[in-house]
């Protein structure tokens, strides 16, 4: 994993499978869904111009809407494994991430990655 999968993961969150279940679901969760992906750009362009302090207001507000959209979680998890080197943030938000979906084998890798990271 790296950078690049960082990125993806965000990416996902439009892939024709993700948009095909989202269509779904009631309007207003449609509406919350694409607001994540797009808060989610917002953070990673705040990011690649170091502006940390926005990035991490951001993130908050990204948050806070994540327990009714666990996989604000998952990609939040991802992001501090691969880019923010923040590993004890990534290993608490995947482990809230398991609690929607064990069987995840993305989130195990990257809960591998990040305790891994952690002893270094």
């Amino acid at each position: 994993m790296n950078r690049q999968s960082a990125y993806h993961c965000v990416a996902q969150l439009r892939s024709p499978e993700y948009l095909e279940g989202i269509s779904r679901l009631p309007f207003e969760q449609q509406q919350v869904k694409h607001k994540l992906y797009e808060a989610f750009q917002a953070l990673l362009a705040l990011y690649e111009h170091g502006h940390q302090q926005q990035v991490e207001a951001v993130a908050q507000q990204i948050l806070s809407i994540a327990p009714k959209h666990p996989e604000a979680y998952l990609v939040m998890g991802h992001l501090c494994v691969e880019l923010f080197n923040t590993q004890d943030k990534a290993v608490a938000l995947l482990n809230e991430y398991r609690k929607y979906n064990t069987r995840s084998s993305s989130v195990w890798a990257l809960l591998a990655s990040a305790y891994f990271k952690l002893d270094l």
